[in-house]
């Protein structure tokens, strides 16, 4: 799966994130991104299994990997690249839209996820105002034993409202929910498991166990 050495490429690339340093190990980030290509390949024919909307899309996998290089026009950090690497399928490139499939590769920090993590302000909006109508529905998917069991850690947003977003009753049964900016749920890897035999067994059973959130996101979303 998780070839060892991508994860010794993004290794370096931490110690010596450099353009001189990625020109000279060029062929390495080269290898790195055909592995990647490659475990997209298998990961999409396997989500398109039991997720409709990715099997009638017939997503690219050559587009699933994030590129290298870091906008650094509003940052301090000027570094010039990632260091860690993103597969995604979804119906749409465009990621801060819609909800998907991922799985993240960073020495260390890896997981499997799905959901929408970071959100423009039209789609939230969207995916509020479902999760409160039909909160019922939302509450059986997200809080499910085995939803629970699979994301431990429950959803990860970029940002959580101290109080309710506005327009919202703050008795809402779905304000908790509704206080989120994004709705991801990871699973989390060590390097070796990404990297074994099952690796890919693991990231569709967790993808598989999320497919009711993503689907409700994209209701939410697409209409």
């Amino acid at each position: 799966m998780i070839d060892p050495r991508t994860f010794a490429f993004l290794s370096g690339l931490k110690a010596n994130n450099t353009r001189e340093w990625f020109k000279d190990h060029r062929p390495d980030y080269e290898d790195a991104k055909a592995n990647l290509i490659e475990v997209a390949a298998k990961l999409t024919e396997e989500v398109a299994r039991f997720d409709e909307a990715i099997r009638q899309t017939g997503f690219d996998p050559t587009m699933a990997v994030t590129r290298m290089n870091r906008d650094m026009r509003f940052t301090k950090d000027k570094t010039p690249y990632k260091t860690d690497f993103f597969v995604m399928v979804r119906t749409s490139p465009h990621f801060q839209r819609i909800a998907g499939y991922s799985i993240h590769i960073e020495p260390g920090g890896s997981y499997a996820s799905a959901g929408i993590f970071r959100t423009e302000r039209g789609p939230l909006s969207k995916i509020r105002d479902r999760i409160s109508g039909r909160f019922a529905e939302w509450k059986a998917i997200v809080e499910s034993p085995e939803v629970r069991r699979v994301f431990p850690d429950g959803f990860i947003a970029p940002n959580v409202l101290k109080n309710g977003p506005k327009g919202y009753d703050k008795d809402d049964p779905a304000i908790e929910y509704l206080k989120l900016e994004g709705f991801s749920l990871n699973h989390r890897m060590t390097d070796a498991e990404m990297s074994a035999d099952g690796a890919l067994a693991e990231w569709v059973s967790a993808h598989r166990t999320a497919s009711p959130l993503v689907e409700f996101i994209n209701k939410a979303v697409l209409g």
